[in-house]
């Protein structure tokens, strides 16, 4: 496992911790990143500008404390995937 690997996890535990920093609008924009929209089909699907897209998209990166945009969709699809306790939606529980 090469460094990149080893520290991803606790880029997006650190990231997913700070997802509640997010005002209303920014979660709209970083609950859509996931599904990899362009900026101008997030501005399309939330009726806002381009520009504001644009805006969320960088206090997203700050607030999160991220250094691209590909890391904040990364962080989104994370944060779709994962259960409020950490774990995979899609794992099954064990039977006893």
């Amino acid at each position: 496992m090469n460094k990149v690997d080893a520290a991803a996890p606790q880029i997006w535990s650190a990231a997913l911790h700070k997802v509640d920093l997010l005002t209303r609008r920014e979660t709209d924009v970083f609950a859509l990143l996931s599904e990899g929209m362009s900026n101008r089909e997030l501005a399309d699907r939330l009726y806002i500008s381009e520009r504001t897209v644009r805006g969320h998209l960088i206090q997203i990166i700050t607030k999160l404390e991220l250094d691209s945009r590909l890391r904040a969709c990364i962080a989104s699809y994370v944060w779709h995937t994962r259960r409020d306790d950490g774990r995979d939606k899609h794992e099954t529980r064990r039977s006893s």
